[in-house]
C-alpha cells in the first residue's frame, strides 16, 4: 500500500511588470518558498524585450532560476521511491527574435539551461528501478517558427526544434528527449466552427540513461473542432493518433492509439 504522507509548504511571490517606453519592456518576479524537506530557497526571473518599429523587429531576452523539490511519488512510493533525492535547481537564459510582416510572422530563440542534482528515473533491471539525482545537466536549444496568414481565417504554422540536452556528470544524451522535432499546423475560423490539424515528427531518442535504448521516431496527426454554440457554451470534437501509429514515449509503454474526444466547455 501507498504511505500516507502530507507536505506543506509556504511561500511569497512578487511580480512586476513595466512598461518602459512604447517600444521597451521589463518585467522581474521573485519567489521565496519554505520546504520542510529542504528549507528556504528563492529564485527570481528577469526579461525584456524591444521593439524597433520602423521594421516591426522585437528582441527579447529572459534568465530564470528554478527550485523543484521531490514529489512526494518519488520520495515515498514503496517500490521506486527515494528518500534521499535533493531538490533540482537549475538557471538559464533565452534569446527571441521576432520579425512580423503582414501577412507572416517568422521567430528564432536559443536557449540554454542548465541543471542541478536532476531527478530521473534510473532502471536498475527488467521493470525495475528508482528515482535518482543523475548529476549535472545541460540542456541547449534552437528553435525556429513561421506562422503564415493564407487567408483572413486561415493560417498555417511551420516549426523546428533542435535539442542538445547531455548529463555532464557522465557525458551521456538525458533521456527521452529527441534532437528534432518538426511541426505543421493548419487553423481555420470559419463563422461558429474553429478547426486545427496538427501533423508532428519527434525524431529517435534514448529512453534510458545509459544511452543502451533507442526508441523509434514517429509521427503524431490530430484534428479537433469547436463549434461555438452561444458566448458562454462550446461543443468539441477531438481526434488524436489519426493514423494510428505506434509509439513509445518510455521503453516498454504503448502510447494511446487513435482516441476520440467529444464535450461540451462551458464559460462562467
Amino acid at each position: 500500500d501507498f504511505p500516507k504522507e502530507t507536505l506543506n509548504t509556504k511561500g511569497i511571490f512578487i511580480e512586476n511588470i513595466c512598461n518602459i517606453s512604447d517600444n521597451l519592456f521589463f518585467n522581474f518576479s521573485f519567489r521565496t518558498q519554505k520546504h520542510p524537506n529542504f528549507g528556504t530557497h528563492s529564485v527570481k526571473n528577469v526579461g525584456f524585450s524591444y521593439i524597433f518599429k520602423k521594421t516591426n523587429t522585437q528582441f527579447k531576452f529572459s534568465y530564470s532560476e528554478g527550485f523543484k523539490s521531490p514529489s512526494l511519488y518519488q520520495l515515498y512510493e514503496p517500490l521506486y521511491g527515494n528518500q534521499n533525492l535533493n531538490p533540482e535547481r537549475s538557471k538559464g537564459y533565452q534569446l527571441n527574435v521576432i520579425q512580423d510582416f503582414k501577412r507572416c510572422k517568422f521567430e528564432v530563440s536559443y536557449f540554454h539551461t542548465e541543471i542541478k542534482d536532476m531527478i530521473d528515473w534510473v532502471s536498475t533491471g527488467l521493470w525495475t528501478g528508482r528515482y535518482e539525482n543523475i548529476g549535472k545537466s545541460e540542456i541547449n536549444g534552437t528553435e525556429f517558427g513561421l506562422e503564415i496568414k493564407a487567408l483572413t481565417n486561415l493560417k498555417i504554422y511551420f516549426g523546428y526544434n533542435y535539442l542538445s540536452p547531455k548529463n555532464k556528470t557522465n557525458s551521456k544524451i538525458l533521456p527521452r528527449r529527441a534532437k528534432n522535432r518538426f511541426l505543421f499546423k493548419i487553423e481555420s475560423v470559419f463563422d461558429k466552427l474553429n478547426t486545427e490539424f496538427l501533423i508532428s515528427y519527434t525524431g529517435d531518442r534514448f529512453s534510458d540513461n545509459e544511452n543502451k535504448i533507442k526508441l523509434k521516431p514517429y509521427f503524431l496527426a490530430n484534428l479537433s473542432l469547436i463549434y461555438k454554440l452561444n458566448k458562454n457554451l462550446n461543443f468539441f470534437l477531438r481526434f488524436e493518433n489519426l493514423f494510428n501509429e505506434k509509439y513509445e514515449e518510455i521503453h516498454g509503454y504503448q502510447s494511446p492509439k487513435f482516441s476520440t474526444y467529444m464535450g461540451l466547455k462551458y464559460k462562467f
